[in-house]
């Protein structure tokens, strides 16, 4: 079984990667989570209600986190497609090249 990696299909996908970052980190659950415990003055859920605002915070940070690396990751994969493309070209004209001078 063959897989051909196309590196534009490649890049898209990064894109695609970093897109979806953007758009998590852009997520705020404060007004939402202010708005309970405001709710619910002195009671025991505020203090539920604040711990979630900040595991949401760090969930979501490190999810974006991740996905930067992954679009990194992503990115340098296409270079390594087009670097291995160059590599076999090259090789293929030398070989061409030394069967052609026999």
């Amino acid at each position: 079984m063959n897989v051909q990696m196309i590196e534009a299909d490649v890049r898209k996908s990064a894109q695609k990667i970093q897109a979806a970052a953007n758009n998590v980190k852009g997520i705020d659950f404060s007004d939402s989570i202010s708005a309970i415990t405001s709710a619910l003055p002195g009671s025991t859920c505020v203090g539920a209600a604040n711990k979630l605002k900040t595991e949401l915070k760090t969930n979501l940070d490190a999810w974006v986190k991740s996905a930067n690396s992954h679009h990194e990751l992503t990115n340098n994969a296409a270079d390594h497609i087009v670097a291995a493309d160059e590599t076999s070209q090259r090789t293929g004209n030398k070989i061409n090249q030394q069967v052609g001078q026999r």
